[in-house]
């Protein structure tokens, strides 16, 4: 799946019957959050929302120089 609702939805169904699946898109990062520790059936192969801010955080302070941004979202999952 791509959208990230779809994922956090479809993971439940994976684990449910232990079949792993890999996201092709989702970023959210609920879908990776309720996987059970140690026993993970959702996987992604790129970071997670959480991970791209805190890295695009990163940049802006240290690439740009800047220290103050402001953030226009929506409140969804994509969002």
């Amino acid at each position: 799946t791509y959208a990230s609702a779809v994922a956090i939805a479809a993971s439940k169904i994976a684990a449910e019957y232990k079949v792993a699946m890999l996201s092709g898109g989702s970023t959210a990062a609920g879908a990776t959050d309720q996987n059970t520790p140690g026993d993970p059936w959702f996987f992604r192969s790129w970071p997670d929302s959480n991970a791209q801010g805190d890295d695009t955080a990163r940049a802006i302070v240290e690439k740009f120089k800047k220290t103050k941004v402001a953030i226009i979202h929506d409140n969804t999952n994509y969002g």
